[in-house]
């Protein structure tokens, strides 16, 4: 499903696509997401997250309505801006890449898992 559909999905119960606002957070989600634990250097040790831009990579918001106040994005990202409005979060520290940071990805990716955030009231 890509980002668009995976934001609907998450507000179909209650919930964004999940924001970030620390080094601690990033981590804790990183480390609830599944992957499947190899090293191997494939596809599937990211998830969508709720940051994206609607003007190339000048402004980023949380679907959410929180401000951006924290970055980790990984070396040389984010890159791409005609084609990458939307981050997703590394899971894992392998294929050269840091587990908690992110990276900017198509919005229209169809190989992406996502993780929603819900406030409990």
């Amino acid at each position: 499903m890509n980002w668009l559909d995976a934001e609907k999905y998450c507000n179909s119960y209650g919930s964004h696509l999940a924001s970030i606002h620390s080094n601690e957070k990033a981590m804790f989600i990183a480390d609830l997401a599944y992957y499947d634990g190899s090293e191997e250097c494939t596809y599937g040790k990211q998830a969508f997250v709720g940051l994206h831009t609607e003007d190339n990579n000048a402004h980023w918001q949380w679907t959410d309505g929180k401000f951006l106040n924290w970055e980790n994005w990984d070396i040389g990202e984010p890159n791409n801006p005609e084609m990458e409005n939307c981050v997703e979060l590394r899971l894992a520290n392998t294929c050269g890449r840091t587990k908690g940071t992110m990276n900017n990805y198509g919005c229209d990716r169809l190989d992406a898992k996502f993780i929603c955030k819900k406030t409990l009231e």
